[in-house]
């Protein structure tokens, strides 16, 4: 009898644990419904009992890597933007799970290729399963799959201007491609 409980607890357990279905509401969020005076926990397992591993201030930004649900609530797998350097700022983001409810999704922001050195790559809009890339050379379209998630920050492989970052709250790498590819394509954009 004890053997056959063991069983059934174990398999109801790996097919809940199979059963989970992944989603990718979008590649980026920012944090809403939290109180400009308060912080949304970063926790490392998807439950907010959870050990807290960092903290994002309201209308701050990470990236998403994918969310799934847990009972009645959805958790995402999320990460510090590839184009902010969070020192010196007033909180640690931090790679971990954060609830739904918190987040607004949006896909438009910097993001990494997978296997391509630069991380000035800039997604402008997806469609199904691809997203319109803007890179240094030309815009292309990119396989979803292919749109990773940094799990540590790393600066361009361009060379920054002098003081690159910039020397607001937010300190974005890729300041030449900002400047120089980002901003003329989006001003000619607005023009047509």
């Amino acid at each position: 009898m004890g053997k056959i409980l063991f069983l059934f607890i174990f398999t109801s357990l790996f097919l809940n644990a199979e059963s989970v279905k992944k989603e990718s509401p979008g590649l980026f969020a920012s944090v809403v419904n939290v109180a400009q005076n308060d912080v949304l926990n970063v926790r490392e397992e998807p439950n907010s009992k959870s050990n807290k591993v960092g903290s994002y201030i309201p209308d701050s930004g990470m990236q998403i890597d994918y969310c799934v649900e847990i009972k009645s609530s959805k958790w995402c797998k999320v990460y510090p933007e590839v184009n902010v350097n969070y020192g010196g700022r007033d909180h640690e983001a931090g790679s971990g799970w954060v609830n739904a409810y918190y987040l607004k999704f949006h896909n438009i922001g910097y993001v990494n290729i997978i296997n391509k050195k630069s991380n000035c790559d800039y997604v402008l809009r997806c469609e199904k399963e691809k997203c319109l890339i803007l890179g240094y050379e030309k815009e292309e379209w990119i396989p979803r799959k292919f749109l990773g998630v940094e799990t540590g920050l790393k600066e361009t492989s361009k060379e920054p201007e002098k003081g690159g970052e910039d020397d607001d709250a937010s300190g974005l790498f890729c300041f030449n491609h900002r400047v120089y590819t980002l901003q003329p394509y989006l001003e000619r954009r607005e023009k047509n």
